[in-house]
């Protein structure tokens, strides 16, 4: 069973089913050689398992899931009641923490194998759907859903045969006026994306970069972003070309 097949099934088979499939796609991504990636989706997994674990009741996990209640409500629970009638009333809201789910997104991003992507994006849109079912849960499955849709313009990447930072890269692009343009900020994080990779990876990223910056540059409204991708291109190439000692 293909890891894309495993997390169309989670949904089906419930919530510890789907848990597994996460897991099990990251073992995939960890044998071929994306332990990042692997890393950051096992504790995805785990930290969902313990959130939860129980719907009505989710749980809180530091650098994962955060959970906020109404102040007035707790007070309340605090005062007498029956406490399970007490939570299911409460206005609870559970959302993904950015200190977890920026690192997931980062990685998953650098995943360069299209059916492992597009497996990654089945998933986490299947996870979203389970966060609808945990109470209060919209939030986190909203921020799950759009975490999915950007990665579509990497895995369109990937999937025509481009190194998945070329992707990444036009999303980067901000709008100036009626102009997209690539900030010096993002063309520093351009640069430093691919100085990361091993040289042969580099060299089809910079064949890559410089082919978005032709096709950004026959556009007025996108001409100078195709410049700054072209320059990010140019330097990362003359790194390559330079002698071993000479490099920054």
């Amino acid at each position: 069973m293909t890891a894309t097949t495993t997390s169309a099934a989670g949904v089906q088979g419930g919530p510890e089913q789907q848990t597994d499939a996460v897991r099990e796609l990251a073992r995939a991504l960890a044998g071929d050689g994306c332990t990042a990636a692997a890393e950051a989706l096992t504790g995805f997994a785990d930290a969902l398992a313990t959130a939860a674990a129980d719907p009505l009741h989710p749980v809180a996990v530091p650098g994962w899931i955060v959970v906020e209640r109404d102040a007035e409500t707790a007070d309340s629970a605090d005062g007498g009641g029956d406490a399970d009638e007490m939570d299911e009333s409460d206005d609870v809201v559970v959302a993904l923490d950015p200190d977890g789910l920026l690192p997931l997104y980062e990685e998953l991003c650098r995943v360069p194998d299209p059916e492992r992507l597009r497996a990654a994006v089945v998933l986490l849109l299947n996870v979203s759907v389970r966060l609808q079912q945990i109470l209060g849960g919209a939030e986190a499955s909203a921020q799950l859903m759009q975490t999915a849709a950007q990665l579509s313009p990497v895995l369109e990447a990937v999937t025509g045969g481009a190194p998945p930072l070329v992707g990444r890269a036009a999303l980067q692009l901000t709008e100036d006026g009626d102009r997209l343009v690539l900030t010096e900020p993002h063309a520093r994080w351009l640069t430093g994306e691919v100085e990361r990779l091993p040289a042969g990876r580099r060299r089809g990223a910079v064949l890559a970069l410089a082919a978005l910056a032709e096709q950004l540059g026959e556009k007025p409204q996108t001409r100078d972003a195709g410049r700054a991708v072209l320059a990010v291109a140019r330097a990362a190439a003359g790194q390559l070309a330079a002698p071993e000692g000479e490099h920054a």
